[in-house]
């Protein structure tokens, strides 16, 4: 599997949302990370033309990023999207692509809430279901 390499802005968003969501460690890093490429694939179309910055920054080992059968998942998530098959060569770049929007999503997300609000709260309350949002709340814990 390759790895997907972020712009340093990217990156540091990902700190600033880490700090946000109350994460200290950089092995919570993973977790922001899976939750941005899910709201990237979740709230983008095919067709989004996104202005990629192409600069060097932190290297993610798609591993960490799609961990176990995760990378199965993503990976037919977009091809249900994109409505046609996309080989695992010219899904990295994809998947860079919408990493990168949900980073920036959420980096926007959190700009918009209230220093007292709990973006983790948020993320749950987002979410249609009002099972699946009790569900996600029992597992943060609120």
């Amino acid at each position: 599997m390759a790895n997907i390499i972020i712009p340093e802005k990217s990156d540091e968003k990902v700190s600033d949302l880490m700090g946000f969501m109350g994460f200290t460690s950089n092995k919570d890093r993973p977790i922001v990370l899976r939750i941005a490429l899910s709201k990237g694939i979740i709230h983008s179309n095919k067709d989004s033309n996104l202005n990629i910055d192409s600069s060097k920054g932190r290297e993610i080992p798609l591993k960490t990023l799609c961990p176990g059968d995760n990378y199965l998942f993503v990976k037919h998530s977009i091809i249900q999207k994109h409505e046609e098959f996309i080989s695992d060569e010219d899904l990295t770049p994809v998947i860079k692509k919408y990493l990168i929007l949900g980073i920036d999503i959420m980096h926007d997300e959190i700009n918009k809430l209230d220093q007292l609000d709990n973006y983790l709260i948020y993320l749950a309350e987002s979410v249609n279901n009002k099972n699946d949002q009790e569900k996600i709340k029992d597992l943060l814990g609120f």
